[in-house]
């Protein structure tokens, strides 16, 4: 059993394909999605928005975003996504709901919250972003333990379930370790490449570097966008002592050198945002050697490749699944031509600023660029599916802030200091 990512993929996304096949799968992820939507559509309707706009607005997006790609993919980070927005539309409804969190809403946040820490370790940024913005709003003594019973939830899930089954597997741990080796090792193997870095500092970096990698091989086949040479060379899973190294000489090398880690991790944060001509402007025109794709954009109906075949096979599908091949293959080239998280970004970028007018929704923007920003420092490579949700977020927070917007300046609203978030202390019990 490989760990490589982690025991969510397994226990959750492997298990909805086993559950009854990957059409049952599909349908469990659109009709989460399409609760959602439904649910957001309705609260922004009762706030007094116009259908027709609404309507329009969720046409408009899935026709020129990824929304619709993102929720029929098989794929731990389409899984996630969707996950990640259920998530945060209950916390949206309990940050704006009574000072006191219901039972169901507490459990929902419990459960989630170690659902997506067992998805992805770096779900759990994200997740305390709205547990802060929930203690901030709420200001009663349940919602601050509801907030610490999920963060423990989070910071337990993986720890509690690899003892469980693994009672402290060696393996597990090394599993562990190669996991974040291949979070590091880009940037790190990049100052190799970097003229602004001195000699004596890439003579240190290289005896680090020594201990997991085939140095020369990684320095030749480096680039940006990508760790297929890590891949290839690695050593294997590093010691504890070897980790330990590569996160203390990464810590240093950025300190040192700030602006040639920014364009390279620039340079990697715009290809996975998809913005290809403005990364490799930033990196002077250099261009990766490996093929750069969106794995969003990829259908492997299409490939020949024996493991894929035999997935199809074992999965119930025949070699030429589609109804029209001709007809899949350019709606895929489309939105893999048009795919960006710029525009959704620099959305909860600005919804974030605007937490005092909005706050709930300003706090899910925040979590959201949290969660970019987590990607900007570690992503490995350049997959565009690392950032789904930002897809769906851009049909919905539009539609939560305006919502929100409308009931706190609505004629007959209690006073803005007093609406949803109580601040008087007689609300601490």
């Amino acid at each position: 059993m490989s760990l490589w990512y982690g025991l969510g993929y397994p226990l959750i996304t492997s298990a909805s394909i086993n559950l009854g096949g990957l059409e049952v799968a599909l349908v469990l992820r659109m009709v989460v999605f399409f609760i959602v939507l439904i649910w957001v559509a309705l609260t922004a309707m009762k706030s007094g928005s116009s259908p027709s706009i609404i309507a329009a607005w969720i046409l408009l997006c899935a026709g020129l975003t990824s929304t619709s790609i993102v929720v029929v993919t098989e794929l731990r980070d389409s899984v996630n996504a969707i996950l990640l927005t259920a998530y945060s539309v209950l916390a949206y409804t309990t940050m704006r709901g009574a000072p006191k969190p219901s039972f169901a809403s507490t459990l929902g946040l419990v459960l989630g919250g170690f659902a997506l820490a067992l998805l992805r370790v770096d779900n759990i940024p994200f997740v305390f972003v709205l547990l802060v913005g929930l203690v901030t709003l709420q200001r009663s003594s349940r919602s601050l333990l509801c907030a610490l019973a999920t963060a423990m939830a989070c910071l337990a899930a993986n720890p509690a379930l690899e003892y469980y089954l693994f009672r402290g597997d060696s393996y597990v741990q090394g599993e562990k370790r190669l996991y974040e080796e291949a979070a590091l090792i880009n940037p790190l193997v990049g100052y190799l490449n970097a003229n602004s870095v001195s000699d004596t500092d890439k003579d240190e970096l290289t005896q680090v570097l020594d201990n997991v990698i085939d140095v020369p091989y990684a320095k030749e086949h480096w680039n940006p966008f990508g760790i297929v040479y890590w891949h290839e060379k690695n050593k294997g899973a590093p010691s504890p002592q070897s980790l330990s190294q590569l996160k203390s000489v990464y810590l240093r090398m950025l300190l040192r050198y700030p602006a040639t880690y920014l364009k390279m991790r620039g340079a990697t944060m715009l290809m996975l945002l998809n913005e290809e001509r403005a990364a490799l402007r930033l990196t002077g025109g250099f261009k990766s050697a490996m093929p750069t794709e969106n794995y969003n954009f990829r259908d492997h109906l299409f490939s020949t490749r024996p493991d894929h075949v035999l997935l199809r096979e074992l999965s119930g599908l025949s070699r030429l699944d589609h109804l029209s091949q001709s007809a899949t293959k350019r709606i895929i080239d489309l939105y893999a031509s048009i795919a960006t998280h710029l525009p959704p970004l620099i959305l909860a970028g600005i919804l974030a600023m605007m937490t005092r007018r909005i706050p709930a929704t300003g706090i899910l923007a925040l979590a959201a660029v949290t969660r970019a920003g987590v990607f900007f420092l570690l992503a490995p490579a350049t997959m565009f599916a690392y950032l789904s949700e930002l897809q769906l977020f851009m049909i919905l927070l539009p539609l939560l802030a305006i919502a929100e917007w409308r009931s706190r300046n609505a004629p007959n609203s209690i006073s803005r200091s007093t609406q949803v978030y109580p601040s008087r202390r007689s609300e601490m019990r």
